[in-house]
């Protein structure tokens, strides 16, 4: 259920001129125009394009719960519940969701019949929060024996879980195997409770019959190209792997197998064929390398869609490819050297407000070219990427091809914010150094927290909305933004140091108090170098009160359960963050009190 307007207060401002839908900029043609918040009634002004912004359209209350360490069983497992209202001096009791035990094997075709094989498996719950890590099991190859009302059953792998809706991905790990295995994609599977206890028998079993893509690259001219990886990829956020990772032969030629997916309806509705080749990072034959490894250093990518292959677009069907690469792409067998690109030496520095300027080695720095290719036909896509980190004397250094790069720097720095940069590669000299990135200060947020009395030491922290913004005018920082915390001085004020990015600031006073958290009307937008941000007063308030008692799922008393509610913000279509608003302990017969926001 959606939260009532009259319960809090500050929910009905975000509903002036929103409607239900995600953050969208208004039409510049109706004189739409702003400097600050205050000129964006019911909105946030964007402080790069200068135009209202419209908030999120809703607002719930999601409790959860989870049973003290000592308490964990079969019987209680950390339970997150559908989003209520909430009225003040309301009770509800919790009853927290058993776990089930899943167990089973992960097989595939061998000369003897289905054989047990290594796998990662990963179960993410569907409507889960972004930030809700999935839970991942190893399955061996050596089998367990058990018995399971009544049959004897054999299992490679074990896990509790809780009941729910789950999105499941089984991906072999043995190299030999992955080289000739597909990931397994299985969507919207239930768990099913027991009261019983009686375990899960879950078996993920390759099809016999794997559907094969085959083809040959080639080069503008028609020579084969050996050495490059090719794959079938997911065109949408995930970039799913949708086939092995082979590499192609001395003819050019590959022999992919397509990841099944069950159901056959959740296949991605568009995919492409990728080839790639990495520069200074040997292949593993399984996958790309990946983007958060100590020593990636660059990749070729040149993807295109099944139109421009001219052939079907359903995912699913046995392929013939051809791909005649239009221009020589200068890829380089993997683990070599590209012999296209220039050795690039790059030095990062940040300026302080204090005007001194410091060398800065603790960054990231990810790039991306999508030029290096030149002009492309339509269908096709190739961009050159690489992800630098500092050497031991401080500079960058990487190998890269020739073309326009933008991307990020993201400093551990708490100082420095995460900027966007850029910096173009000549083809004309082997060697370029000398390239300094400047990264900006982190901009200040700042505000008082009121109260009866002054609040001192009291926990301030900035919340990005990335997930609901996310095609916002801030470009790729935004998309980076990290969260901040600080405590009230000595005057109940606060400052905050934050990336450029939408943010909701959330005060979170103590328990013994008597004060719930309380959260900023409206979302607090930071600008590219914008030095300082002003938040209206957080006037800390009476809170609603809600009791009850924690139970498992057998109806025994829980105590010392952890017993909170977060406020869902969403945004459009399955966009929401969830920010953590309230969390008490409950005591040992397992009765709460927990103070919500009023306001």
């Amino acid at each position: 259920m959606r939260l009532r307007a009259a319960t809090l207060g500050w929910f009905a401002l975000l509903l002036v001129g929103c409607g239900a839908y995600g953050p969208n900029i208004l039409p510049d043609a109706s004189g739409n125009h702003c400097v600050t918040n205050a000129q964006c009634p019911g909105t946030v002004c964007d402080p790069v394009q200068h135009v209202c912004v419209a908030e999120f359209g809703r607002a719930e209350v999601v409790l959860y719960a989870a049973p003290s360490a000592m308490r964990t069983s079969a019987y209680a497992a950390a339970t997150r519940f559908d989003p209520e209202t909430v009225a003040n001096n309301g009770t509800r009791n919790i009853q927290l969701l058993p776990q089930r035990r899943l167990l089973g094997l992960v097989q595939a075709d061998g000369s003897a019949g289905l054989r047990s094989i290594a796998a990662s498996i990963r179960f993410r719950r569907q409507n889960a929060p972004p930030t809700e890590q999935p839970v991942e099991v190893a399955a061996g190859t050596n089998a367990s024996e058990t018995d399971v009302a009544g049959e004897h059953v054999s299992f490679t792998y074990s896990q509790m879980l809780v009941p729910d809706r789950y999105d499941i991905t089984v991906t072999p790990t043995d190299a030999n195997q992955g080289a000739a295995l597909p990931p397994l994609y299985l969507r919207n599977q239930q768990i099913q409770s027991d009261v019983d206890g009686t375990p899960l028998v879950m078996n993920f079993t390759y099809p016999a019959q794997r559907v094969a893509v085959t083809g040959r690259i080639l080069s503008r001219t028609g020579a084969p190209i050996q050495g490059l990886q090719v794959r079938l990829v997911a065109e949408d956020s995930t970039d799913l792997s949708l086939s092995t990772v082979e590499t192609s032969d001395w003819d050019g030629a590959f022999n992919l197998r397509l990841a099944p997916y069950l159901p056959q309806s959740a296949a991605p509705a568009h995919w492409s064929l990728e080839v790639s080749a990495s520069v200074g990072t040997a292949s593993t034959g399984m996958t790309p390398p990946p983007r958060d490894a100590p020593d990636y250093h660059g990749r070729f990518v040149y993807r295109v869609t099944p139109e421009a292959l001219g052939i079907a677009t359903a995912y699913g069907g046995a392929t013939e490819i051809a791909l005649r690469l239009p221009t020589d792409m200068g890829f380089p067998s993997a683990g070599e050297s590209c012999s296209a690109c220039a050795q690039v030496e790059i030095s990062v520095e940040g300026a302080r407000p204090s005007g001194i300027v410091a060398d800065v080695r603790e960054t990231i720095i990810e790039l991306r070219a999508d030029d290096a290719y030149g002009v492309l036909p339509t269908g096709h896509r190739g961009w050159y990427e690489c992800r630098i980190q500092a050497s031991t004397d401080g500079l960058y250094r990487a190998r890269m091809a020739p073309g326009m790069y933008s991307g990020t720097v993201t400093p551990t720095d708490p100082a420095f914010a995460v900027t966007a940069v850029s910096v173009g590669v000549r083809r004309d000299a082997p060697v370029q150094a000398g390239r300094v990135f400047t990264l900006e200060p982190r901009s200040g947020v700042t505000g008082t927290v009121t109260a009866r009395t002054t609040m001192v030491g009291v926990e301030v922290s900035a919340v990005p909305l990335t997930p609901l913004y996310p095609a916002g005018s801030l470009g790729p920082v935004e998309r980076r933004a990290r969260s901040a915390q600080t405590r009230t001085d000595t005057t109940g004020s606060y400052t905050l140091l934050l990336d450029p990015g939408f943010y909701r600031v959330v005060v979170r006073p103590p328990t013994a108090s008597g004060y719930s958290s309380a959260i900023s009307a409206q979302t607090v937008a930071v600008g590219i170098g914008q030095r300082m941000v002003v938040v209206p007063p957080l006037a800390l308030n009476a809170p609603l009160t809600l009791t009850g008692t924690v139970v498992d799922s057998m109806g025994h008393e829980m105590g010392e359960s952890l017993v909170g509610a977060y406020l869902r913000l969403r945004g459009a279509g399955t966009s929401f963050v969830d920010i953590d608003v309230a969390r008490t302990t409950a005591d040992a017969a397992g009765m709460f009190r927990l103070l919500l926001p009023s306001e």
